[in-house]
C-alpha cells in the first residue's frame, strides 16, 4: 500500500472526508486525539479507497479503470497526455508511473512546471482518494509503490537542486512531496494488506498527534550536527509548552514564553535542516539508504513548516480574544510597546519560515531585518521634532505593507500555477467533484503558512494604522467628483455609461488611461497602492479625475454597501468622503476643444545637424523668434530650461539660509525633423511610411489597423539615425559615457495623447557601441507610432499623424543613491485658482498659471507646502504599479519644518553596475530599509527634505504654474533630471499654438 505519512492525505484540506475528520475531533489542538475513534473512520476510508471499497470492489476489480469524464477538446498537450496514460493504469503502482514519466520526461524542457502542476494536481487527488485506483493482487506491491516513489523524489530534488529553477517550480514540488509516499526502511518491509487496518491507525496518529514530527525528528538525529541543541531545544520546548494549561489571555508570560520559545527553537532547528542537510545536493547514483535519509530531512523541515502554521495559528487566536487590534494600538497611546514583542516576533520567525521554503528568500531577508530593527526601536527615542510615536508607527506600516504585499504575490503564484481552467479541465477529464475543482488553489493557500502570515499582517496593520491616525485613504488627485459607484475587477473592464461613473477598481498596473477606458469617469478608488507619479495618476490629474486609493477593510466594505448609487466623491486635505447624493449626477455635456501639435519649424530643423548640446537650443531659438517646444518638444525644452537655471542656482539661498544650488547631468538633443531625415535616406522606407499612415488613417474602425501598426513601428525601428547624429553625440559625450534616452513628442502631455509607453528611459551602457545607441535612438522614434497613441489622437481630434514628431533628450545616465520627485506646489492646492488677500481683507481669485505662486498672499496653506516622493536607485520606481509606496516628506516653506508622511517600502531597488562586463546595465536588488539612512536617521531626513524643498522653492518662481520635478541624489549632489507640468489649463504657455 501507498505510506502518505505526513501527506495532504491527512492534511487540513485534503478532501471534503479527511476535512470532516479533523473537524470533528476539536480536541486535536491540545494533543490528545481519540484514536479509536479516528481509526475506525480511517479504515473505513481504505476500506473504500485503498482495498478496492466503492468504486474499487471486488466486482469492478475486472474493470478497466477510466477517468469518469473524456478528454475532449478541453485536454491538451501534457494534461492529454496524463489523462490517456491514466486510462491504462489501474493500479496505484500504475499511476504512480504515470506521474514519474511526466516528471521525467518534462525535466530539461521548457513545459516543466506545466508538468509538475499537473503531476501535482494528479497526485492530490490521488492521496485524498478522488481519483480511485484497485489492487493487482501483487503481494510485494508496497515494495514497488515505494520504488517508484523513491524514484519520482529523486527527480524532484534533483529538479530543486538546478539553478535555472523557479520559485514557481519550488512551490509545486513542496506541494507534491506533502502527498509522495514514504519509502523509509519501515515502509519498504511487506505489510500484508490484511494488516493495512493498524498502518492507517499508525498513520493517523503521525498527523494528529504530531508524534509523527517527533518520530521523524528522532530519525535524523545521527545526521545532526552532534555538537547543534537545535534539536534537544525544540523538543524540550514542544514538551514544555504541551505541560503548560493554555490560558486565553496573552498577557499570561508564561503561555506566551512558551509558545515563542517553541517558535525560536523551531525556526533554528528548520534553518540548520534547510542549510546545513537539504543544500547538499542528491547525487544520481546515491544508494537507497542515502536516498532515505534525503527524504527524511525533506519530511522533517516540511513537517516542522505546518507545525509552525498550527502554532500561529493558536497564537492569532490568543491574540484576537484579548482584543487584537485594538488592544495592541491602546497599548502604544500608553507608550508600551511590550505587548507587541510576541506579534512581531511571531512575524519575523514565520516570515523567516517562508523565506527557508523558498519563497524570495532575499526579500524575506529584508522584511525579517526591519521588523528586528524597529522592535528593537523605543517609542521614546527622539526623532528630530517630529513624535517618535508616529515615526515608530510610519516605519512599522511600511514594513507591514511589505510583508503583506509577499503573501499577496505567494497566493497570486499559487492561483496563477493552479488557474480554475486549469483544474477544472483535469477536474472534468476525471469526474471530480464541482466545489473540488474550484476551491483547488484557495485550499492550497489556506492549508499553507501563508494563511496565517497574512492573517497577522493585516492584524497589525489595523493596529498601526490606528497609530498613525491613518484611515487606509491615500489622495492620489485631489478634488470631488459625483456619479454612479461601480466596482470593476480592472481599469480596462469598466462598461460604458450614460452618467459619470465612480470607478472602486481592485487592480492596476499603474500605467493606464483612465479617459481612454471610459470618457464618463469622473472618480476612481483603487483597491490597492499606487505611487502618486505613475502615469495612471499624472494622465488622471490632467484629465480632472479624482483618484484615491484605499486598503482598509472594513471602509472597503462601506465603499461596496454603495456599489449601485449615486454618490459624492470628495478628497481633499481635511481628508476623504464617500456619500449618497440625493439626486442623480448629471451627465456632462461640455464638448472639448480640439487639439493641434506645436508648430514644427521644418526648415529651420532641416538646417540643422545631428544633435544639439542642450545650452544651444536655447540660444537657437531666440535666434530664429520661435520658443524652444517648437524644436524639441516640452520635456526636452523643459530640460534646456533646467540647465540654464542651474548655473543661476548656485548663489542661491531661501529665507532661512539654506542653498538651492542643483545641477543637471550632461545632455543633448536630437531635434524634431530627424525621422523624416532618416526616411529621406531611405526612399524605400519612405514610400512605405507614406502609404502605412495613410492607410491607417483610412482605416474604419480603428481596431482593425492593429497589423498595419506593427508594420510602422517595424519600420521605424529599422531607421538608423544619421552618421551626422552619432558624430555630434560623439562631441558631447566621451565615449564610455553611460546614457539614457527619453522620447520628447510635439504632442507630449496634451489631452488625452499618450506618447511613450510607461515613460521609462531607454539605457544603453556607452556611446562606444554605436549599433545598439542607433537601436535605442529608432525605439524612442518608434514610440510615437503605437496603437494607444494612435487611438488617443484620434479621441484628442488632431488632424493627421504626419503634423507630429519625437525629438530625443539624450542624457548622462547617473548613478543615484536616491531619486525623488518634486511638487513644488502642493497636490493638495487647489488646481485652478489661489485666493489673493488684499489689504483691506477682500479676497480675489488669481490664475496660478499667471502668477509666482510664492509671491500670492492666500488663504490656502497648501500653497507654502511643497511635497516630495523618494525611491531607492534610479527613478523609474516611480511609475512602478507595485502597490509600494516611496518616502514622502512635506516641507513647509514658511515655517521650515518638515514633516514625514510615509516611509518607503518598494522591495526592490534600479540601480547602474558600474564596471566589469556588466558596465552600465541596470539590475534590481532587494532593498533592506534598516540600512537606509533616510529611513533611520532623522537629522538627514531633515537636511535632505530642506535642500529640496529650497531648490523646489527657486523652481517655483522660474517656472509659472504646477510642475513635477524629477531629480537624484549622487553623493552629496542634487542633480535635476527633467520637469514637467501637470495642469492642463496650463499648456497654452509653454510655446507653439497649442489650440486650446
Amino acid at each position: 500500500m501507498l505510506k502518505f505519512g505526513k501527506g495532504e492525505l491527512y492534511g487540513r484540506t485534503a478532501s471534503n472526508k479527511c476535512s470532516k475528520i479533523y473537524g470533528a475531533f476539536p480536541h486535536i489542538d491540545s494533543g490528545q486525539p481519540n484514536f479509536t475513534e479516528c481509526s475506525i473512520y480511517l479504515t473505513k476510508f481504505y476500506d473504500q479507497n485503498v482495498l478496492g471499497g466503492g468504486e474499487g470492489t471486488e466486482e469492478s476489480k475486472g474493470k478497466e479503470m477510466q477517468p469518469k469524464g473524456s478528454v475532449g477538446n478541453e485536454c491538451k498537450g501534457i494534461s492529454s497526455m496524463l489523462v490517456e496514460r491514466d486510462r491504462n493504469a489501474r493500479s496505484l503502482g500504475q499511476k504512480l508511473e504515470v506521474i514519474l514519466a511526466l516528471v521525467a520526461e518534462n525535466m530539461d524542457k521548457a513545459e516543466r512546471l506545466e508538468a509538475l502542476t499537473y503531476s501535482a494536481i494528479y497526485l492530490k487527488w490521488i492521496s485524498t482518494g478522488q481519483i480511485p485506483w484497485s489492487e493487482d493482487g501483487d503481494d510485494d506491491q508496497p515494495n514497488n509503490y515505494d520504488e517508484i516513489s523513491r524514484r519520482i523524489f529523486c527527480h524532484l530534488e534533483i529538479i530543486c537542486s538546478r539553478k535555472d529553477i523557479s520559485v514557481q517550480d519550488i512551490l509545486v514540488i513542496r506541494k507534491m512531496h506533502r502527498c509522495l509516499s514514504s519509502f523509509k526502511a519501515e515502509s519498504t518491509t511487506f505489510v500484508p494488506i490484511t494488516k493495512i487496518e493498524d498502518v492507517a491507525d499508525r498513520e493517523f496518529k503521525d498527523f494528529f498527534n504530531a508524534g509523527s514530527l517527533e518520530e521523524q525528528l528522532e530519525s535524523i538525529r545521527v545526521s545532526l550536527d552532534q555538537s547543534s541543541a537545535a534539536l534537544p531545544r525544540f523538543l524540550e520546548s514542544k514538551q514544555q509548552l504541551a505541560n503548560i494549561k493554555v490560558i486565553l489571555d496573552i498577557g499570561q508570560d508564561k503561555w506566551m514564553s512558551g509558545l515563542m520559545n517553541v517558535l525560536q527553537a523551531l525556526d533554528n532547528l528548520r534553518e540548520e535542516i534547510v542549510k546545513g542537510l537539504l543544500e547538499s545536493e542528491l547525487q544520481n547514483d546515491a544508494c537507497t539508504a542515502a536516498i532515505m535519509m534525503h527524504q527524511k530531512w525533506r519530511l522533517c523541515e516540511i513537517g516542522l513548516e505546518d507545525y509552525s502554521s498550527l502554532l500561529l495559528s493558536r497564537f492569532l487566536y490568543s491574540l484576537e480574544a484579548v482584543g487584537g487590534s485594538r488592544w495592541l494600538a491602546k497599548h502604544v497611546e500608553q507608550k508600551n510597546v511590550e505587548s507587541w514583542n510576541a506579534p512581531l516576533g511571531a512575524l519575523i520567525k514565520s516570515i523567516h519560515q517562508l523565506g527557508l521554503s523558498g519563497w524570495k528568500p532575499q526579500e524575506c531577508r529584508a522584511i525579517g531585518n526591519e521588523l528586528i530593527a524597529w522592535q528593537e526601536t523605543s517609542l521614546l527615542e527622539p526623532q528630530g521634532d517630529e513624535d517618535g510615536t508616529r515615526i515608530w508607527g510610519l516605519r512599522l506600516k511600511a514594513t507591514l505593507e511589505r510583508a503583506e504585499r509577499l503573501t499577496e504575490e505567494y497566493s497570486e503564484a499559487l492561483f496563477n500555477i493552479f488557474p480554475e481552467e486549469k483544474v477544472q479541465t483535469l477536474g472534468e477529464a476525471f469526474g471530480i467533484l464541482e466545489n473540488s475543482v474550484k476551491t483547488y488553489a484557495e485550499a492550497e493557500i489556506r492549508a499553507d503558512v501563508i494563511f496565517q502570515v497574512s492573517y497577522l499582517c493585516t492584524l497589525l496593520l489595523k493596529a498601526v494604522r490606528e497609530i498613525v491616525n491613518a484611515q487606509g485613504w491615500d489622495i492620489l488627485v485631489p478634488g470631488n467628483a459625483s456619479g454612479k459607484l461601480i466596482e470593476v475587477e480592472n481599469i480596462g473592464s469598466i462598461p460604458s455609461s450614460e452618467t459619470e461613473l465612480i470607478v472602486v477598481v481592485k487592480k492596476a498596473e499603474g500605467d493606464e488611461e483612465v479617459k481612454a477606458a471610459g470618457p464618463d469617469i469622473a472618480g476612481v478608488i483603487l483597491l490597492q497602492r499606487l505611487p502618486r507619479l505613475s502615469h495612471l495618476v499624472l494622465r488622471a490629474r490632467k484629465e480632472k479625475i479624482v483618484v484615491t486609493t484605499c486598503e482598509d477593510d472594513e471602509v472597503i466594505k462601506n465603499i461596496q454597501n454603495l456599489s449601485g448609487e449615486d454618490v459624492m466623491l470628495d478628497a481633499s486635505s481635511d481628508g476623504v468622503s464617500l456619500s449618497p447624493l440625493e439626486f442623480p449626477a448629471a451627465n456632462s455635456t461640455e464638448s472639448e476643444p480640439p487639439v493641434r501639435p506645436f508648430e514644427i519649424y521644418k526648415g529651420l530643423l532641416h538646417s540643422i545637424g545631428g544633435a544639439m548640446r542642450v545650452e544651444d537650443v536655447e540660444a537657437l531659438a531666440r535666434c530664429a523668434r520661435v520658443k524652444a517646444e517648437n524644436i524639441c518638444g516640452t520635456k526636452a525644452a523643459a530640460f534646456c530650461r533646467l540647465a540654464s537655471l542651474a548655473a543661476e542656482s548656485i548663489q542661491v539661498k531661501n529665507d532661512v539660509g539654506v542653498p538651492a544650488s542643483f545641477k543637471v547631468p550632461k545632455g543633448a538633443v536630437i531635434p524634431f525633423c530627424s525621422i523624416q531625415r532618416a526616411l529621406d535616406i531611405d526612399k524605400a522606407k519612405s514610400s512605405s511610411y507614406l502609404s502605412l499612415v495613410e492607410s491607417i488613417e483610412k482605416a474604419k474602425p480603428p481596431d482593425d489597423t492593429a497589423a498595419l501598426h506593427g508594420k510602422l513601428r517595424d519600420l521605424i525601428s529599422s531607421l538608423s539615425p544619421s552618421e551626422e547624429v552619432i558624430r555630434e553625440l560623439s562631441y558631447i559625450f566621451p565615449d564610455n559615457a553611460r546614457l539614457r534616452l527619453l522620447p520628447s513628442a510635439s504632442v507630449e502631455d496634451l489631452r488625452e495623447i499618450r506618447v511613450s509607453g510607461k515613460g521609462e528611459p531607454i539605457l544603453t551602457s556607452s556611446l562606444s557601441n554605436r549599433d545598439l545607441l542607433k537601436g535605442a535612438i529608432s525605439c524612442v522614434w518608434a514610440s510615437l507610432y503605437s496603437p494607444e497613441t494612435f487611438l488617443s489622437r484620434k479621441a484628442a481630434r488632431v488632424e493627421s499623424v504626419r503634423d507630429t514628431d519625437m525629438a530625443v533628450l539624450v542624457q548622462e545616465m547617473l548613478s543615484p543613491e536616491l531619486s525623488f520627485m518634486l511638487h513644488i506646489v502642493s497636490p493638495m492646492a487647489d488646481d485652478k485658482v489661489l485666493i489673493e488677500l488684499e489689504e483691506d481683507g477682500n479676497e480675489v481669485e488669481i490664475d496660478i498659471e499667471n502668477e509666482d505662486v510664492n509671491e500670492v498672499k492666500t488663504n490656502d496653506e497648501n500653497k507654502d507646502v511643497i511635497e516630495v516622493e523618494i525611491v531607492p536607485g534610479l527613478e523609474v520606481a516611480l511609475a512602478w504599479g507595485t502597490g509600494a509606496t516611496p518616502w514622502r516628506l512635506s516641507y513647509d516653506k514658511k515655517n521650515d519644518t518638515v514633516e514625514t508622511l510615509a516611509f518607503a517600502n518598494f522591495s526592490e531597488e534600479s540601480v547602474v553596475q558600474s564596471g566589469g562586463a556588466t558596465d552600465g546595465e541596470v539590475v534590481k536588488l532587494t532593498v533592506d530599509y534598516s540600512k537606509k539612512p533616510l529611513t533611520m536617521d532623522p537629522d538627514f531626513r531633515k537636511r535632505l527634505c530642506r535642500q529640496l524643498g529650497a531648490v523646489g522653492s527657486f523652481l517655483a518662481k522660474k517656472l509659472k504654474g504646477r510642475h513635477n520635478v524629477e531629480g537624484c541624489l549622487v553623493g552629496e549632489d542634487i542633480y535635476i533630471v527633467q520637469t514637467r507640468i501637470v495642469d492642463q489649463n496650463m499648456f497654452g504657455n509653454l510655446g507653439g499654438k497649442m489650440g486650446l
